[in-house]
């Protein structure tokens, strides 16, 4: 089961990547001659912020997310790059802390001037840096935050996931019209959002 699990969540953080990576084609920060930036040596650099929790209760998950974003940016880079340009990862650990959330989010977007950010993997997390996404203009895209507010109303705030109230209904239709069960006892943690999303 947890081999599973590690193996969704490689799966998906690889799906957040390859989306940034197509968008940052038609978008991102950009110099005065409309090129993507570059480093000393001359060679043209995308930088994709990343926001995980690579230390704390989530770190286990934060981790093999991080392994599936390397792996997808060092395929496009070894592919040729976007438009030539090479994907540069800045990673920021979060701690799976809203606050450490908000600082890493403004540190990518302001200081380090990013063009997209991969993160966070939590809805919490996301909804969090949702009013500065809407003024710092970075775009974000979520692996895994399924809750079905955190994309709603914002233009940079994206996902790659299905959302918790899809997910209950996509479950609740397979026992009835697959297994045929019209009786069911539904278990659920009040104290998890993700829970309670998925009773919606």
């Amino acid at each position: 089961m947890m081999m599973q699990r590690k193996v969704w969540w490689r799966w998906l953080s690889i799906a957040a990547a390859v989306l940034t990576a197509c968008w940052l084609t038609g978008c991102g920060n950009k110099n005065d001659s409309g090129a993507a930036s570059g480093e000393g040596d001359g060679q043209a650099t995308v930088k994709v912020g990343v926001i995980l929790p690579l230390s704390g209760n989530l770190a286990a998950f934060g981790q093999s997310t991080l392994q599936g974003i390397k792996l997808r940016a060092e395929e496009i880079n070894t592919a040729g790059g976007i438009n030539g340009a090479m994907i540069d990862l800045q990673v920021e650990d979060n701690k799976g802390d809203q606050n450490q959330t908000k600082s890493a989010y403004k540190k990518l977007a302001s200081l380090i001037k990013v063009s997209a950010v991969v993160g966070p993997i939590t809805s919490g997390n996301s909804m969090a840096i949702k009013i500065d996404t809407d003024q710092l203009k970075v775009p974000i895209v979520s692996p895994t935050a399924t809750n079905a507010d955190v994309a709603p109303g914002s233009p940079y705030v994206f996902r790659t996931c299905f959302t918790d109230d899809f997910q209950g209904q996509v479950i609740a239709n397979y026992a009835f019209n697959t297994l045929g069960k019209k009786k069911a006892a539904v278990l659920i943690d009040r104290s998890s959002d993700y829970a309670i999303g998925l009773d919606r």
